[in-house]
């Protein structure tokens, strides 16, 4: 548990922190059963747990606060378009009275997600007409990477896939597709 005393400390911490945490980290403050603070990295953020809402019953942090112990958790991706890892410490008071949670949310990668970065701008840049790669979550593109000698403009990180495409397609029917559409045409 941590005291409520030390969260100008831990804020400035996980500020320090939240840019250099490979993959991305989620900080959350949570006092009562609101959200009073929230710190994301550059590189991964939620359009959830925003500061001012209320905090679920059944949520890891309201778990952690009853049963006054850390608690870790690995929420599906299904919940919020990305598998998470979860964790949640209580905050306590001068009187050791539980009166909220340090939250962290922590996105679970995929290795070969995970390792896109380091791998993409070598692949891209191996064939001789160039290439365009990108990796997707369920609804949209996450990142890209192009080549020096070519580039495909209507793909860009956050664009949402569209039913019809090879992507939404080959998530779908889990096996993998090919096309021989027009590779310039605005699809995702």
């Amino acid at each position: 548990m941590i005291s409520i005393n030390g969260l100008d400390y831990l804020k400035a911490v996980a500020e320090l922190q939240a840019n250099i945490i490979p993959g991305g980290i989620l900080f959350l403050i949570i006092e009562g059963d609101t959200i009073t603070w929230r710190k994301s990295s550059e590189i991964f953020d939620l359009d959830f747990f925003n500061v001012g809402e209320l905090i679920k019953n059944n949520s890891i942090a309201r778990k952690a606060m009853n049963d006054k112990k850390t608690l870790t958790e690995n929420i599906r991706r299904s919940l919020y378009g990305t598998r998470l890892r979860t964790i949640a410490v209580p905050l306590i008071n001068d009187n050791n009275e539980v009166v909220g949670a340090f939250s962290i949310l922590i996105p679970r990668l995929h290795p070969v997600v995970k390792a896109f970065p380091d791998f993409a701008p070598i692949v891209a840049e191996m064939f001789p007409e160039g290439s365009t790669m990108f990796v997707t979550d369920l609804q949209k593109i996450i990142n890209k990477k192009s080549s020096k000698k070519f580039d495909v403009n209507s793909l860009q990180v956050n664009n949402i896939l569209s039913e019809e495409s090879i992507s939404k397609r080959t998530i779908k029917n889990k096996i993998s597709l090919r096309s021989s559409k027009n590779p310039y045409a605005k699809q995702i």
